[in-house]
């Protein structure tokens, strides 16, 4: 589960490794490390869930 993973690293203040894949056509990919600043998630029974985390990049992003 990587809320739990997300959640400790912030509790923790560990470095997590990240990957974003965007949707252009490229399948463009940023690669990094980061520490998570900031996690939450809100939702309600039958409702949406909603979840947020804030990163703070460390060292370079990769590109692919």
């Amino acid at each position: 589960a990587q809320h739990l993973a997300l959640r400790t690293a912030k509790e923790n203040g560990t470095k997590v490794s990240v990957q974003i894949v965007f949707t252009d056509t490229e399948g463009t990919k940023w690669t990094f490390d980061a520490l998570v600043t900031g996690f939450s998630v809100s939702g309600a029974i039958d409702g949406v869930v909603k979840g947020s985390v804030t990163l703070e990049i460390s060292g370079d992003i990769v590109e692919s």
